[in-house]
């Protein structure tokens, strides 16, 4: 695949009453030039200490991961996951973290 990049974003956005507010807190290049076979790559990216993800009566605040591949010539192609990003509490312990996987200070 010809692509002129790749990259993950950390993004936010809000859902519910009133006008859509959203923003990307940060952005890391995976990959760039042609791509051939599967790509498996880590990145990382810095989650800040707020706002928390949040599911309301009015409105909700959600968090995502994104990945676009940026094409040289037509549609990008964009994969997105919703993640959590909540206060770290004492003892809690996640049920299967990835091997490399290291915590950050808020997740």
């Amino acid at each position: 695949m010809n692509c002129r990049r790749v990259v993950a974003r950390l993004e936010w956005h809000t859902e519910g009453s009133g006008d859509r507010d959203d923003g990307c807190v940060g952005e890391v290049e995976v990959a760039t030039g042609p791509l051939a076979g599967p790509l498996v790559q880590s990145f990382t990216l810095t989650v800040p200490q707020q706002p928390w993800s949040y599911t309301g009566h009015y409105i909700d605040i959600i968090w995502q991961v994104s990945v676009v591949v940026d094409i040289r010539v037509g549609l990008d192609i964009t994969v997105e996951e919703p993640i959590v990003v909540a206060p770290r509490r004492v003892g809690w312990v996640s049920a299967e973290p990835p091997p490399s996987y290291v915590p950050p200070d808020v997740v």
